[in-house]
């Protein structure tokens, strides 16, 4: 749903004016997995320094400092939390006891609701799921493996030897845009664990359409790909199990039935009884490979 990108040349040995051509170019790349919005972090004067819009990256001029030896940067695929808010796009700006880090994330936490209804973590004016990651390793005081640790995988410790990761939930790395998974360096060297037949992106699912918002049974959406009334579809929602179903009719914004959407932002709406929240993602099977 979104992409991380970044360099580190901690000896120095690139010339400044080629790293600020491959921040470009590798924020650029990175809009295959998100416009809504862009961001890098660096170190400026000592302090962690955040740069970010809420706009394409190739409409964003990203621009370090000379002496930056390393860049963090995040595109975006809003589903939670409006992308016109800056503040609700990555990177985000920590602290855990009395150090400063930048946080971004790829994917969907899909328990921060949870988590903020239990009291575990506190209410905030950021809206997205990814930033309850930040006030986790915040709140463990420390930025190091203990909090990263209290962050990701207590669930799990809490039962190692029962723990079932849901079906769908696993699924869900096949279903991104990805390139072909190997073991990487964990089982051998890297001839035996690596794959190298191409180095193509997997598509099995294409995103058709956002979720605008629900009233009266009815959903409203904006198109993102083409598609056709009759297609199966999945609706994908923070912290959700993804919804299934065929929509076997569309409407334009005039309220006419149409039998394809394809036409770039379309606005559309199809009946149906079940609410979604605005940000969820409406993808359709595809299996196409690069």
């Amino acid at each position: 749903m979104c992409a991380l990108f970044g360099w580190l040349d901690y000896k120095g040995i690139i010339p400044q004016k080629l790293l600020k051509k491959l921040t470009q170019a590798l924020a650029n790349a990175a809009e295959e997995r998100g416009t809504d919005a862009a961001g890098i972090s660096y170190i400026k004067d000592g302090k962690v320094t955040i740069y970010k819009r809420p706009r394409a990256a190739h409409l964003i001029r990203f621009n370090a400092p000379d002496d930056t030896k390393a860049i963090m940067g995040h595109t975006r695929m809003a589903t939670q939390g409006d992308k016109k808010h800056n503040y609700n796009n990555h990177p985000f700006s920590c602290v855990a006891g009395d150090t400063a880090f930048a946080f971004a994330h790829n994917g969907v936490l899909w328990n921060d609701k949870d988590l903020r209804k239990k009291g575990l973590v506190p209410e905030s004016h950021i809206e997205t799921d990814s930033y309850v990651a930040c006030q986790l390793i915040e709140q463990h005081g420390k930025l190091d493996f203990g909090s990263l640790k209290y962050m990701a995988v207590d669930e799990y410790m809490k039962n190692p030897y029962s723990f079932k990761l849901p079906d769908w939930i696993r699924d869900e790395v096949y279903k991104v845009s990805h390139r072909q998974y190997c073991n990487g360096f964990f089982f051998g060297t890297p001839e035996e664990s690596q794959y190298y037949e191409n180095s193509g992106y997997i598509r099995n699912y294409d995103i058709v359409a956002v979720v605008d918002r629900c009233e009266n049974s009815t959903v409203y959406c904006t198109q993102r790909n083409r598609f056709f009334a009759g297609d199966e579809v999945e609706l994908l929602s923070p912290s959700a199990k993804p919804v299934t179903m065929t929509l076997d009719t569309i409407f334009n914004e005039n309220g006419e039935s149409v039998e394809v959407a394809n036409h770039a932002m379309m606005k559309f709406s199809f009946k149906c009884d079940t609410v979604f929240p605005a940000g969820t993602v409406i993808r359709k099977g595809s299996l196409e490979t690069e």
